[in-house]
């Protein structure tokens, strides 16, 4: 089955379903395929599937005595809301589905439990676009350049760049580096909770050419990211 609108509906109240997982941060404009087998998680895309196909993915914390988590086991408080596009069931009870990211948000309270799974009340995080300048036009050529390096590992091909540059915003290329690049949790949980685009933009352009610097990558930009 597939979701044919993959915006989140209007009349959405900020009640979610809660997909909490280790390790793992999901962003908006990226998309998941996941495996659900687990008893809660099984309830959980069939009650989602019945009503609006929203997800929310959320991340474990490492510690219960992790001040900034909510809940037990307790899961960092910025989530990504997302929806569910496609949907299988298989003969064995188990849910393959496909997970598109739709937006950020910030748990406010979670409920009492009165499903298997968890749920919780959310705000979604507006975000702030930056104005079109000289530094953000390089900002974003550098990281086109990263994106498509990391396509270019990852496919064995050539991606076609000015094509990428032209479909890309700041806002989406720096969330769909976040999702894929090999960041530390506490970063990407950083580049989930910054609402302003060019905030993360310049911090994982930031971390990225320290990342250049410790292999001995020659790249000196001759700019400055601010």
């Amino acid at each position: 089955m597939k979701s044919e609108n993959i915006e989140i509906p209007d009349d959405f109240e900020g009640s979610v379903r809660l997909f909490p997982l280790p390790d793992h941060v999901l962003f908006p404009g990226n998309i998941e395929p996941l495996h659900l087998f687990e008893p809660q998680y099984c309830e959980l895309i069939e009650a989602a599937q019945q009503s609006d196909s929203l997800i929310t993915m959320a991340t474990l914390t490492n510690s219960a005595a992790d001040e900034r988590g909510i809940g037990s086991p307790p899961i960092a408080r910025d989530v990504c809301i997302g929806k569910v596009i496609a949907h299988k069931r298989n003969e064995n009870g188990t849910h393959g589905i496909v997970l598109a990211g739709l937006a950020r948000a910030r748990i406010q309270r979670e409920y009492p439990l009165s499903h298997l799974y968890r749920e919780a009340e959310v705000e979604i995080l507006p975000e702030w676009e930056p104005n079109k300048s000289q530094s953000t036009n390089r900002l974003f050529h550098f990281l086109v350049q990263e994106f498509t390096g990391l396509l270019k590992s990852r496919t064995g091909e050539e991606p076609d760049l000015p094509k990428l540059g032209k479909n890309l915003t700041l806002r989406l290329l720096t969330d769909l580096l976040s999702f894929h690049l090999q960041l530390d949790l506490q970063t990407k949980l950083e580049l989930l909770a910054e609402r302003c685009v060019l905030t993360r933009a310049t911090k994982l352009a930031e971390i990225l050419h320290e990342q250049r610097k410790e292999t001995g990558e020659l790249y000196e930009p001759d700019f400055s990211w601010n």
